[in-house]
């Protein structure tokens, strides 16, 4: 546990990420419009437009999605919302080389098949709480994701995806810290992947951010917890809703 206060606004993954590239799982399929030319005729032909709809998740899987993150009434009095849940389930989730790469599982994903949970703020502390979820086609679509995540080279991405998030703090890395899968808990509890990064400024650590994902069904969830400086006693106190939240979307 670092004994520096984080200065800023929370990093979390799902925030720094989101804001990386361009366009998103839905955008890609946008609904388009093209322009047929008139055809060759000895009258004056209107333009034919074609429309292509964006394909959407049945509501058994955006259900499924959203049934997965932490919502704001899931908190415990005293939290509060430090920034609103990114709407996955309406506009996709963007493009980016990290969660979302082009020709990847997430990439797949029709509307709604996603969701976001707010980040929230514990009471007093630099502790911020957040999650998404992707219900994805079948097994193996979801195996896949989990394969991508669990690469070496996820991580290193990520990193590199948080420092272009923190480019306007002094001096600002994002150093990996994962422990190794076995001592991460990955294998117990639906947790398939674990990753760690400590948040520095100026050589100085600010915080450390956690990355869990878990595999429920044909749905993966992703939660991410970003601690700051604080005592024993606070940092108890996150935990332990931590870990009811988990516990509660992450059952069955």
């Amino acid at each position: 546990m670092t004994n520096a206060r984080s200065r800023l606004a929370p990093l979390l993954l799902v925030a720094a990420l989101a804001a990386c590239g361009g366009g998103s799982s839905a955008a890609s399929k946008e609904t388009a419009s093209t322009t047929e030319p008139p055809a060759k005729t000895t009258t004056t032909a209107e333009p034919t437009t074609t429309t292509t709809e964006v394909p959407k998740a049945d509501e058994a899987t955006r259900a499924e999605a959203a049934a997965r993150v932490f919502a704001e009434e899931d908190f415990p009095e005293g939290w509060t919302v430090e920034a609103k849940a990114l709407p996955y389930d309406r506009e996709g989730i963007k493009a980016d080389d990290c969660i979302n790469p082009d020709g990847g599982p997430v990439s797949e994903l029709p509307l709604g098949a996603a969701a976001g949970g707010p980040t929230m703020r514990a009471p007093d502390v630099d502790a911020f709480l957040s999650s998404w979820a992707a219900t994805f086609a079948d097994d193996a679509q979801a195996a896949a994701y989990v394969d991508q995540i669990t690469a070496p080279e996820f991580a290193v991405c990520t990193a590199e995806a948080l420092e272009e998030g923190g480019k306007d703090r002094k001096d600002f890395t994002a150093v990996v810290t994962s422990k190794a899968p076995e001592d991460a808990g990955v294998g117990q509890d639906h947790r398939v992947a674990a990753n760690a990064y400590e948040l520095q400024e100026g050589g100085e650590t600010v915080s450390i951010l956690y990355v869990d994902s878990y595999l429920v069904g044909r749905t993966v969830v992703t939660a991410t917890l970003e601690l700051g400086g604080m005592t024993q006693e606070q940092a108890d106190a996150v935990s332990a809703v931590d870990a009811q939240l988990r516990a509660k979307a992450f059952a069955g």
